[in-house]
């Protein structure tokens, strides 16, 4: 009976394939503001389909930048968070106009782009005419041969990768490139009443929806960094949540005998939209001031990762430059009732 029962359940799942292309016929529809691995953006013809908790893989037809063709390939896979209403969309128009926006967690990019079709037979059984549709679903077998020939564990629509997983390339062949400016990898909400922080259509709320692989983007940034300041000879350095201490930040060196604090934040995406701090590492921040370092590292399950490092986050907020937003509280008991 148990294996009727995954067997039906298999039959029933069906994935989504969002189509990103990087150009469009004659730029038409370039201006969708898609953001690999950290938000989609869509009309609302799809919004039945969008919907939060979908597994999903990534596709892109053969136009490329500079009109260039490439053949048509799947990169990428993830799970649909938070949707909400785009901000620039005017209510007041009927609602087949309206524009949407999703947001990806859980994302994992193909370290080797899956070719549509392998031997001439495409992974998708579809009409020609359906290979622009910009939101699909897929059959779960093609969904799951699709992860397969990306060396992608996976179980139903459930990707499942860890430390161990193959596509993870060996911490000796991951060059990282430290980015300056301080605002390419967080990216400040085009609306905030409509960011993923928020309910539809800009109504009060809060969402928090915390990534299966969060473990494993932080674990794989912290080694990272830490890789990066060894290979700089910092002075003591030393990683302070491999050896399970929690003063409110991972990583620690000295500079003139001055302890430099590094809280490390890790996203598989291209860039943040919003970083979560426990209560531990914000007292720290405003207790350590210019000694606290934050550093983000995007794309950290590739072999060219970027890092961005803010200094003294506790002063930016203080300057209005960084909004937070308390989402969760801790309850316990003072005494019995």
């Amino acid at each position: 009976m148990l294996s009727v029962y995954l067997s039906d359940l298999t039959i029933a799942l069906m994935p989504l394939i969002l189509v990103q292309n990087e150009v469009t016929v004659d730029g038409k529809y370039d201006h969708w503001q898609d953001d690999e691995g950290v938000q989609y953006h869509f009309p609302n013809q799809y919004i039945g389909k969008v919907k939060e908790g979908e597994s999903f893989i990534y596709y892109r037809g053969s136009r490329r930048i500079n009109k260039k063709r490439g053949t048509p390939e799947y990169f990428g896979c993830g799970k649909i968070g938070r949707v909400w209403l785009d901000p620039e969309t005017d209510i007041k128009l009927p609602r087949m106009n309206w524009h949407w926006y999703c947001e990806i967690v859980d994302y994992i990019p193909f370290q080797s782009p899956v070719p549509f079709k392998i031997n001439n037979i495409p992974f998708e059984k579809i009409a020609p005419n359906q290979w622009s549709v910009a939101v699909r679903n897929i059959d779960i077998q093609d969904y799951q041969a699709i992860l397969s020939k990306a060396s992608i564990p996976v179980i139903g629509d459930e990707a499942l990768i860890t430390p161990k997983t193959p596509i993870l390339p060996a911490i000796e062949e991951v060059q990282p490139t430290l980015i300056s400016s301080q605002s390419l990898l967080l990216v400040p909400p085009a609306d905030k009443k409509n960011s993923p922080l928020s309910g539809n259509k800009g109504k009060p709320g809060s969402y928090v929806r915390y990534s299966r692989n969060a473990k494993l983007y932080g674990d794989r940034a912290e080694e990272i960094v830490y890789q990066l300041l060894t290979k700089n000879n910092t002075y003591k350095l030393r990683w302070v949540a491999k050896d399970k201490e929690t003063p409110g930040w991972d990583l620690e060196y000295y500079e003139n005998e001055n302890l430099i604090a590094i809280e490390v934040k890790g996203t598989s995406g291209k860039r943040f939209l919003n970083v979560d701090l426990t209560a531990g590492e914000w007292n720290a921040a405003k207790a350590k001031g210019p000694d606290y370092k934050l550093y983000l590292v995007a794309d950290c399950l590739s072999k060219q990762p970027k890092i961005q490092v803010i200094n003294n986050i506790y002063d930016l907020y203080q300057r209005n430059k960084i909004f937070l937003e308390p989402t969760v509280y801790k309850m316990s008991l003072i005494e019995s009732f």
